[in-house]
Order: structure tokens, then C-alpha cells, then sequence
């Protein structure tokens, strides 16, 4: 009798907590448009006041995050600092504008849908604001909209026209045919802003630092200054060495 009693209460456990979770999350009328991938709206507008990557970082926070749906389940990936992936929570919308984001039943945030493209999300102690760039919730790759904020894709270098465009492609310049913006500043040696080159006779990417000031965008060579004393390949310390390119907007 007992263990017939235990099981009844098994799965009276399990049907309660499989009920909450699906009140939670299932038939959840979202407004058309709220899925998609969206980024930090105050990164973007330090991006726009510092052409730096290095700077910027310190206003991401909630860097960036994709909104999906799974049947009629919301979900909410959350990207910090450019850095690492946070919980997945789950969204329960209260009306057409606002809702609930919360994990495991607990509210964590609170979404407020300001327009078709930004979204607020916030607690007592958090406000973020966020900008949408893709319908696409897979769309994690956020460099495009990183490189519209930095550079015009039309450059002069000694006076020939390069191009710098926004998929991360070079042209112009011989033998240089990617770029790549470095967004990632929470390791060791990250005490300039970077940008990541590949050439093309050589398919593995370089590390340089990086100045855009003004009308000038200068790009130069790192030289490690103090290695790690437990792992030689790793690079504490850079000072500038010599400018490698210096290009001018047209």
C-alpha cells in the first residue's frame, strides 16, 4: 500500500510542476515581430560616441539576446558583456507590449516592447535597452552592424580607394581580404582596441590594434610586453609598434 501511495504522489508531484511549467510558457500571444536577434542599444550609441570597441565594452551589459519560439513557447537567450552566455529564460507575455521573463517560475525581468525594432528589459535594478538587427533568432554573428557603426565602407589608402565592407571583406588593399572588429575584452592583454586580419596567404587570422579618430582610421602591429610566466602563448601585456595601415575616410 505504501509504495502504491508513494507512486500516487509522484506523480501528482511531477503533473503539478509539468502544469506550472506549461502555464508559463505555452499559448503565449506574442505580437508579430517580437522573434528575432537583438543587441545593446547603449553599446551602439557608445559606439557611436567612441569608434571603440575596447571603450564600448563597459556599456553592454546585456550585450545581446535572440528571442525564439518553440510552438507556442517564447524563449529568451541572453548574451553578457560579448563574453558568455547566460540562463535561458522563458517569456509570458501580459499584453500586446508588455511581459514577463522569468526562470525556473521565478520573475527575473520584465519586457516592454517600445517599438517594432527595441525592446526594454529591466528589473529593479537593471534597465537594458535593446535594438533589434535581424528577424532571425540564429543570427548571432552581430559584426555587420558593429562595422556600420564604426566605418564607412569607403576608404582611401596613399590615395587608391579601399573598401572596408560591412560582411567583413576587404578590398583594395593587396593580399588583405578580411577584417574583423575584437568585442571581446574580458581576457588576458586586452589593453588596446583590437581588430583580427586574415590574409590571404594565410587563412588563420592576426591580431593588431586599432585608432579611429576623426577622419583617420590607423591600423598597427602589437609587441607582447610581458608574456604569462605559466603559459608563454599567452600575451599579458602589448605597446604599440609600428602603423601597418593608415587609411583615410572619403
Amino acid at each position: 500500500m505504501k509504495p502504491l501511495l508513494y507512486t500516487m504522489l509522484l506523480l501528482l508531484f511531477v503533473a503539478c510542476n509539468t502544469k506550472n511549467t506549461v502555464e508559463n510558457t505555452s499559448h503565449v500571444p506574442h505580437p508579430a515581430g517580437l522573434v528575432g536577434s537583438y543587441i545593446s542599444q547603449d553599446y551602439l550609441n557608445a559606439l557611436d560616441t567612441t569608434k571603440s570597441t575596447l571603450q564600448s565594452q563597459q556599456y553592454a551589459g546585456l550585450s545581446s539576446a535572440s528571442i525564439m519560439a518553440e510552438g507556442d513557447t517564447l524563449l529568451f537567450y541572453s548574451n553578457w558583456n560579448f563574453h558568455e552566455g547566460g540562463v535561458v529564460y522563458g517569456i509570458k507575455m501580459d499584453s500586446d507590449t508588455s511581459g514577463k521573463i522569468f526562470s525556473d517560475s521565478t520573475i527575473t525581468y520584465y519586457l516592454e516592447i517600445i517599438n517594432d525594432s527595441t525592446l526594454r528589459v529591466f528589473n529593479s535594478k537593471d534597465n537594458f535597452i535593446l535594438s533589434k538587427y535581424s528577424n532571425d533568432p540564429k543570427a548571432a554573428d552581430v559584426s555587420k552592424i558593429i562595422n556600420e557603426k564604426l566605418l564607412p565602407e569607403n576608404l582611401s589608402l596613399n590615395g587608391h580607394r579601399v573598401s572596408f565592407q560591412n560582411d567583413g571583406t576587404v578590398e583594395g588593399i593587396d593580399g588583405l581580404s578580411k577584417f574583423n572588429f575584437n568585442i571581446d575584452y574580458n581576457d588576458a592583454g586586452m589593453d588596446f582596441d583590437k581588430i583580427n586580419l586574415t590574409f590571404k596567404n594565410n587563412p588563420s587570422s592576426q591580431e593588431f590594434g586599432y585608432v579611429i579618430s576623426g577622419d583617420t582610421f590607423e591600423i598597427y602591429t602589437l609587441t607582447c610586453v610581458e608574456f604569462d610566466k605559466y603559459d608563454s602563448t599567452v600575451c599579458l601585456s602589448h605597446t604599440k609598434s609600428s602603423t601597418l595601415y593608415k587609411l583615410l575616410k572619403k
